[in-house]
């Protein structure tokens, strides 16, 4: 299966697992691309639209995986504009991971997945399960390998 992750990442933290799953992928045979979105200007939160530097190709890809944190409560905008600039997701599966500082209820992470999800649903996508990462004061390998595990369980599902 050939699989595209499309990661916004400023802190390091969120490429750490878009890069964790990317081995996971890899280990079971399936061919994995990765990609940093960057934007012309620094995003920052609340951003109605991020200009991108690149916008990444997306249609030689079976499975389509978007990673971003959560500022504010809310998605990252450059992620958010990134969605806007695909055209569709027909025939495709997708799902998005997030990363907070914040613990459980206090991030909204459940929260800005189903914004993501609902916007892969509008694109045509089959929305796979999404996977809320919190990193506290730093990535702890543990939690990070749960969930990298969760993303590929998702993936590899036969949704």
């Amino acid at each position: 299966m050939k699989i595209g992750i499309f990661v916004h990442s400023q802190s390091g933290h969120t490429s750490a697992l878009g890069m964790a799953i990317v081995n996971k992928l890899r280990e079971r045979g399936h061919d994995v691309d990765i990609e940093l979105l960057r934007s012309v200007k620094r995003a920052r939160p609340f951003m109605k639209h991020v200009e991108l530097k690149k916008v990444p190709e997306i249609t030689d890809y079976d499975v389509v995986v978007l990673g971003g944190p959560v500022w504010f409560l809310h998605p990252s905008p450059l992620l958010l504009s990134f969605i806007d600039e695909i055209p569709h997701l027909k025939n495709k599966k997708a799902c998005c991971f997030v990363t907070t500082a914040l613990p459980g209820k206090f991030s909204r992470g459940k929260a800005v997945l189903s914004k993501l999800n609902a916007k892969l649903d509008a694109l045509c996508a089959t929305v796979l399960e999404g996977e809320s990462y919190c990193w506290g004061l730093w990535p702890d390998k543990k939690g990070l390998d749960r969930a990298s595990q969760k993303m590929c369980d998702a993936i590899l599902s036969k949704s």
